[in-house]
């Protein structure tokens, strides 16, 4: 009788320590995360005595159920009243990894891309119960800020290739990844159908479900791409293999190849990147004749021509298509025979691309 009294009163004790404490977590529900945002806590003590108290945090991926991270912080004074807690009045936190899934273990770090469940335990600093006061759960998704954006080839572009090479911009922050993958996804739009519906209910021309680059060029052996159609494109960027955020959609077309100016010698200078070294060509022929791949749109811009001395001494306007490029000049008495000259071309990322030759 005298034990069932005290469980009774031991009990009833809990019940109304318990009671004497409301927590409000205000994490926010979606965006980028640091660690130290998961601490901003409102705390509401009724009781009439001061007391000293701890939080335990353990943080679950919503879509393994499995904890990736704990957390215990300092000691809490909870004087009677409403207390608003941030991470920097609760040190010393102490953070624990269950899982490796967790490659950024730095306390002040982002928290990686996924979504999550975050439950709070606020505890009575009592050796002998460790008694909880006041518990609650939260959702939240960690996103990037900026999702992959496509670059090449341009949305509603018209490619003179068959083959053509996908080029995009990866999604900013890079730290908020633990393992970074593209989804690219490849497939033909149907007549009066929405470019979105088709890369979501067509079946993939072509797929890489685990591209680690921020490219993509179209394989041979894939299904060959048809003029007259149009086609629809998408990169999904995943983290440890589960979409993370995903770019727009954007379609091209193919068109017929048109017939360019191959010089009939079969010489041509060849334009490279400006940090590759290449040999200095020579013009015997009466024609500058220059090859250029482009991985760019259709656009305008000038072909430059420079002496040794860094001095422009002739500039054209030329329409660069995607693809290879054949520009033919005439030789004339602006350049001197035996000299040495330089001719660049400059694409839309603002890359140099050159080559130097030579009058014989």
């Amino acid at each position: 009788m005298y034990r069932q009294l005290l469980c009774i009163i031991f009990f009833v004790a809990f019940f109304k320590c318990g009671a004497q404490v409301t927590m409000t977590v205000q994490v926010p529900p979606a965006g980028v995360m640091l660690k130290k945002q998961l601490w901003n806590l409102a705390l509401v003590y009724t009781g009439n005595t001061t007391i000293y108290a701890h939080i335990n945090l353990t943080i679950s991926d919503v879509v393994t159920d499995q904890p990736v991270i704990t957390a215990t912080s300092g000691t809490i004074v909870l004087p009677k009243g409403a207390k608003q807690v941030q991470a920097d009045d609760i040190g010393p936190i102490q953070y624990q990894y269950p899982s490796s899934t967790v490659s950024d273990r730095d306390p002040d770090g982002f928290l990686a891309i996924g979504k999550y469940q975050a439950c709070y335990t606020v505890i009575l600093n009592d050796e002998r119960n460790n008694t909880p006061l006041a518990e609650d759960c939260v959702s939240f998704e960690v996103e990037p800020l900026s999702p992959p954006v496509l670059n090449t080839p341009a949305n509603e572009d018209t490619l003179q290739t068959k083959f053509p090479q996908f080029t995009w911009l990866p999604p900013t922050p890079l730290s908020l990844f633990s393992n970074l993958t593209y989804y690219f996804n490849i497939v033909e739009v149907q007549p009066g159908q929405n470019p979105i519906d088709a890369i979501q209910q067509n079946i993939p021309l072509y797929l890489d479900n685990n591209c680690t680059d921020i490219f993509i060029n179209y394989p041979a052996s894939g299904i060959t791409l048809d003029t007259g159609k149009t086609y629809a494109w998408q990169v999904i960027a995943q983290n440890n293999f589960q979409p993370a955020s995903q770019s727009e959609v954007w379609v091209f077309r193919i068109t017929d190849s048109v017939t360019v100016n191959m010089p009939s010698s079969g010489k041509y200078i060849v334009l490279t990147n400006s940090d590759e070294v290449s040999n200095t060509f020579v013009v015997d022929n009466g024609y500058i004749s220059v090859k250029y791949y482009s991985f760019d749109k259709a656009h305008f811009t000038d072909i430059v021509f420079k002496n040794l001395n860094g001095s422009v001494i002739k500039t054209v306007r030329k329409n660069i298509i995607y693809g290879d490029n054949y520009l033919t000049y005439p030789v004339s008495s602006t350049f001197q025979k035996g000299q040495v000259y330089v001719i660049e071309i400059t694409d839309l990322q603002n890359k140099t691309h050159s080559a130097s030759f030579s009058i014989k």
